[in-house]
């Protein structure tokens, strides 16, 4: 018996749009019609986790060159490549990853060794380039190393994510000068010691809830708290809404009314009819209005207002300030080559809940700010990192005024109009994200952006003007794909990020630390990520896939009907394509009732799949299509984010040298690239180099071409792999 999603399939609308304000009065929404979990998570200790050396959880080594190449490389960056989808690349001596614009050849470290080029290779699976690393860098290096030995308690143990699954344990690694002079591989990783990763460090540097910070009497608001009331605070409403409407042509009056009109009518986004929640009328628009001082109705959906609403009565309370620096996007996004360069340090968000002022009561409501940071090369991206980290520093106290000061500073850089030129508005937002079942009983998610949407090439366009209703990221139209089984969902999942077969997890019996199946606290299977870089394809059959809203009612989470649970490659799939909707995110794949951060109660609370349920816990959730006898997730993502944020501070930038036009040279050389994933309308013959002579060929071309692009890199992302994490 298959477990889905709760509820009827298929959506109608659920509110009238042609209705007077005064049908809406008395309403209210049962509570008790909110979905349950088909199958609820349990908590265990990350102890349980196994424990793997950390050289061997190394996936990057760095090696100092005989002598430096013509474009002043010195050192070889090995990277540790997945076994490739196509079976034909798993005995290829070059690799083609990247940016399609800019991609990289890779090649495989031994043969290297086979060449004469380097002395040793870190092993058969590392594959390598060259690049620039400086004495200075190393410097800064040994540097932050000393830095984090003093903050406080520091560990030297830390848990291995293959994605956002927790799946070992292992110890960070000190990058020792002396042996990288000799010339032989040394593993690049994160410092040896860090802070311990504790709630207390996740408030300091990854999600601010502390009501000393978000109940800031001179930089936030809180209309129902008059102690905490500064309505031209930098951390309010009123403020990010000023911004973020300049250059729209619109008052910030005008742009927040337009905004919050969009709930008041039927709204149609990628063929996506998201039905009116006239509630918001009743439950927000008219007790700010009151509070205004001024008239309000709503006839037909036609929203009157008798004059401007009052910014400094607006009915949003912060609830958290997040650094998102794990979100740090590539070029393409992804891309057929399997991932691009990051050219921004992820993204800051603000939450605010929603409040009814007639009562003062907080809704189950939820308002993110979610901006891009506009960082944009290696430097300034670990400069982000350490901002944030100075917020953990002892020398700085623990949300005290100059502390608030600095994350101030923080937070004014990136939300300050002009910080993104290129940008709608000149805003760096990237989009607005609501959460709520305040207006409706079912739980919906929506989206907005300052940009227009081709559905059809999957191109944002940035434009001036008003917020814009968006398709939600990475999840499917609910009223047209069937979430128990859908044909288009089925063949697309099961072909593009499954792994291949004989790939690591191929068999449920075997256990390896970094297979994606592995043994789990109690024995039990536990999925790890799929694909190197997980998308969600922008169309099914030629149509239009996204959805304009989300719901986790009736979805819950998404079936792949045509998936066995007897290969755990499909297994596998089904989990990666639902965990990274909405509908599962928030609710069934992770075990999450709706809220990751619940603006309801102050300090906000946290969902268990962000803490783990506490400090050194995993959050396991058994699959929600066949149960926790199959397979199992698990979850510790603020240990995830912890891990993220003292490796970009810890590691080296470098320089790299891409050539956009290597594949025409490996085509010359070789007739087939070995690409691992391509469209299937690509020109490019897909295929391996086997031949040690033709390697040799084109190291020789490439030290010839010009039009090479330099870039600032990351040494520990020197690919620029990245995972398509949005939630």
């Amino acid at each position: 018996m298959m477990i889905g999603a709760i509820g009827t399939f298929g959506l109608v609308g659920c509110t009238d749009t042609d209705v007077d304000e005064s049908d809406l009065d008395g309403v209210e929404f049962k509570k008790d019609d909110d979905p349950k979990f088909p199958i609820p998570g349990e908590s265990f200790s990350a102890e349980k986790l196994p424990f793997v050396e950390p050289i061997e959880a190394a996936e990057v080594f760095v090696q100092k060159l005989p002598k430096a190449t013509e474009a002043g490389e010195n050192v070889a960056v090995h990277i540790k490549l997945p076994t490739p989808q196509n079976k034909e690349l798993s005995e290829s001596l070059v690799r083609v990853v990247g940016d399609p614009k800019n991609p990289m050849m890779l090649v495989r470290s031994d043969a290297l060794v086979d060449l004469g080029v380097l002395k040793e290779s870190p092993g058969k699976e590392f594959f390598a380039a060259f690049a620039t690393l400086s004495e200075e860098e190393l410097a800064v290096r040994a540097k932050a190393e000393a830095k984090f030995e003093k903050f406080g308690e520091t560990t030297k143990d830390r848990i291995v994510f293959e994605g956002r699954n927790p799946i070992a344990v292992t110890t960070g690694i000190k990058f020792d000068i002396s042996v990288f002079d000799t010339g032989v591989p040394v593993a690049l990783g994160s410092c040896p010691l860090m802070p311990l990763s504790t709630p207390a460090r996740w408030e300091e540097a990854l999600i601010v809830t502390d009501l000393s910070v978000v109940r800031d009497k001179n930089r936030t608001n809180d209309v129902c708290d008059p102690g905490a009331d500064n309505p031209n605070g930098v951390w309010t409403f009123k403020h990010l809404m000023e911004e973020m409407a300049i250059g729209s042509g619109l008052s910030t009056n005008d742009f927040v009314v337009q905004w919050l009109s969009t709930w008041l009518t039927n709204q149609v986004v990628n063929s996506d009819t998201i039905p009116a929640r006239t509630q918001m009328f009743q439950q927000v628009i008219r007790p700010w209005a009151n509070a205004s001082g001024i008239t309000s109705s709503l006839v037909g959906g036609n929203l009157v207002l008798g004059g401007p609403l009052n910014l400094d009565k607006a009915p949003f309370r912060l609830s958290a300030i997040v650094n998102r620096i794990d979100l740090g996007k590539t070029s393409s996004g992804g891309g057929y080559f399997g991932g691009g360069m990051p050219l921004s340090a992820g993204e800051m968000r603000f939450v605010f809940g929603v409040q009814n002022l007639n009562s003062c009561t907080q809704l189950p409501f939820s308002v993110i700010f979610e901006y891009g940071v506009p960082r944009e090369d290696c430097a300034a991206i670990k400069d982000w990192a350490n901002q944030w980290i100075r917020l953990s520093d002892p020398l700085l106290p623990r949300f005290s005024s100059s502390w608030r000061a600095h994350l101030e500073s923080i937070t004014e850089n990136v939300v300050l109009n002009g910080a993104a030129p290129a940008k709608g508005n000149q805003n760096a937002i990237n989009q607005i994200r609501t959460n709520e079942n305040a207006l409706n009983f079912q739980w919906e998610l929506r989206e907005f952006t300052l940009s227009t949407e081709d559905v059809f090439t999957d191109i944002d366009t940035p434009a001036n003007g008003p917020l814009r209703p968006h398709t939600v990221a990475l999840t499917p139209n609910d009223s047209i794909y069937n979430p128990f089984a859908d044909i288009d969902i089925d063949d697309w999942t099961l072909f593009t990020p499954m792994p291949p077969a004989g790939a690591p997890g191929a068999v449920l019996s075997e256990v390896s630390p970094f297979a994606f199946f592995t043994s789990g606290a109690s024995g039990n299977t536990v999925v790890g990520d799929c694909s190197p870089s997980f998308e969600m394809p922008h169309l099914a059959s030629g149509m239009p896939l996204r959805g304009g809203n989300a719901f986790t009612a009736p979805v819950t989470h998404w079936q792949i009907d045509a998936a066995t649970p007897g290969d755990p490659r499909e297994v596998c799939a089904r989990q990666q394509f639902s965990v990274n909707t909405c509908n599962g995110c928030h609710f069934a794949d992770t075990s999450t009732p709706f809220f990751h951060v619940n603006p309801q109660v102050a300090p906000a609370a946290l969902s268990n799949f962000m803490t783990g349920t506490g400090a050194g816990n995993v959050w396991a959730v058994p699959d929600q299509q066949w149960g926790g006898g199959v397979a199992w997730m698990e979850f510790a993502d603020l240990d995830r984010r912890h891990n993220r944020l003292y490796e970009i501070a810890c590691n080296s930038c470098g320089r790299r040298v891409v050539f956009p036009h290597i594949i025409d040279v490996i085509t010359e050389f070789n007739g087939l690239v070995p690409v691992d994933v391509v469209s299937e309308d690509s020109p490019i013959k897909v295929g391996p180099v086997k031949d040690l002579g033709v390697v040799k060929q084109l190291i020789a071309a490439t030290a010839k071409l010009e039009k090479a692009v330099v870039q600032d890199v990351e040494l520990s992302n020197f690919t620029g792999t990245s995972q398509m994490f949005v939630h």
